[in-house]
């Protein structure tokens, strides 16, 4: 098959969803596929990376969205569909590339939406709560419903929006994990008296990234010595920064080398995933495969991640974050570490791409 996976707000290093997208398009060429991945850029170019073609359409800046573009006019991209002619479509995105559909319709070839988050998420930040928001998603995902031909969803609660409107066309696929860059260090048994929390993610406000600074300090207010490393950069950061001020919290700033966050996420104690609308939880699998527990917000897709000894959920409250943390603690180390590693070993991207390709295979053009 040549599948075509078109992508808005994927920075080249940064994300969950490039994380995925990339993964899963290598999944598909070692597979045998062909693949072609369309993102939007800085100028307009096509380039070799890895086994792949991706081309770059021209695409302005989102405002505060640090770094992410979007493909604004989708013309450019119908160009390059009518040149290729693909088998298989894959869109992450529930916005102007929605409109691709029309197109894929037109000439028969099946359509699969990604869904990497859950809109109602999303129009929180835009939408005045003075506005029925619910109503406006609901229309929305209904659209989404019937435009594409199967939406994948990567947990239970990434299902529930569509579920909602009683969507007849989901597929549920976890994502991956991995499990040869983010694994544990050889020398984890040595560690200072001080706890190391971990929070990996953008400094914006649907992330809760301020949680993780409230729960160091209510902590240490209780006598535990703890200390937290902040692995990401946004439009929170100003404020953070002066939220942490005496506190002995690290900001390290954007990480675009994989292999850098996973030697901090294996130094990490525990590692905190506050933000309580995740539709899958990457960060907290990739903790979990260096062998650190995790506590998450409920609810949440990264909940579902969870195995007994391998870390908490709490409600996004710095008291109930905290809470979790005092209990994850109070678990012997070698057991919390074996439960969280072995958790994550249920989840190579492997199996991702395996069950990703028979909803290509099975996929049809429904209208």
């Amino acid at each position: 098959m040549r599948i075509v996976q078109l992508a808005n707000f994927c920075p080249r290093h940064a994300g969950g969803r490039r994380v995925a997208v990339d993964h899963l398009g290598a999944g598909y060429r070692a597979a045998g596929h062909e693949t072609v991945l369309v993102v939007p850029g800085p100028e307009h170019r096509v380039d070799a990376v890895g086994g792949a073609t991706v081309v770059t359409v021209r695409s302005p800046r989102v405002p505060a969205a640090a770094g992410c573009r979007v493909i604004a006019d989708i013309r450019p991209v119908v160009d390059v569909l009518e040149g290729l002619r693909p088998d298989r479509i894959e869109v992450s995105d529930k916005s102007t590339m929605v409109f691709i559909t029309a197109w894929a319709r037109r000439y028969g070839v099946p359509s699969v939406l990604l869904s990497h988050e859950r809109l109602d998420a999303m129009v929180s930040l835009r939408i005045p709560p003075w506005l029925p928001r619910q109503p406006l998603v609901d229309a929305w995902n209904r659209r989404l419903v019937g435009r594409f031909d199967t939406i994948v969803v990567a947990s239970q609660f990434a299902a529930s929006e569509f579920t909602r409107v009683e969507a007849d066309n989901l597929a549920l696929v976890p994502f991956g994990v991995d499990l040869g860059t983010f694994r544990p260090r050889p020398d984890r048994a040595a560690r200072t008296e001080r706890w190391r929390l971990a929070y990996v993610g953008r400094l914006a406000p649907e992330k809760r990234p301020e949680l993780a600074i409230e729960v160091t300090r209510l902590l240490r207010a209780a006598g535990t010595d703890v200390g937290l490393s902040i692995l990401g950069s946004g439009p929170m950061e100003p404020a953070l920064r002066a939220r942490a001020r005496g506190l002995p919290v690290d900001f390290l700033g954007f990480v675009g080398d994989r292999r850098v966050i996973a030697g901090e996420l294996a130094r990490a104690d525990i590692a905190i995933v506050p933000c309580p609308v995740e539709s899958f939880g990457l960060v907290a699998l990739e903790a979990m495969a260096c062998g650190t527990p995790v506590v998450v917000s409920a609810p949440s897709g990264a909940v579902e991640l969870l195995a007994p000894d391998g870390g908490r959920s709490a409600p996004a409250t710095s008291a109930g974050m905290a809470r979790a943390i005092q209990a994850v603690m109070a678990t012997p180390r070698d057991r919390r570490e074996s439960a969280a590693r072995a958790r994550a070993e249920e989840f190579p991207w492997s199996l991702a791409v395996e069950r990703m390709l028979k909803v290509h295979h099975d996929a049809r053009v429904r209208h």
